[in-house]
């Protein structure tokens, strides 16, 4: 190949190879529920001081 760096392009295919494999183990429903959880009660009237304050996110 007349020394050009292919590193990056043998990276993406096998990432692209792995990342299906390795992901199979995720519970999706699990990881929602674990995000609801640690959101609850964090700041929960954020929109209604905006609104007031005339502030645009």
């Amino acid at each position: 190949m007349a020394g050009a760096d292919v590193t990056m392009l043998v990276g993406l295919a096998v990432s692209s190879l792995l990342y299906p494999v390795l992901c199979r183990s995720l519970d999706i429903d699990a990881e929602r529920a674990v995000l609801a959880s640690a959101d609850s009660g964090l700041d929960p009237d954020h929109t209604g001081h905006q609104a007031e304050a005339g502030h645009h996110a």
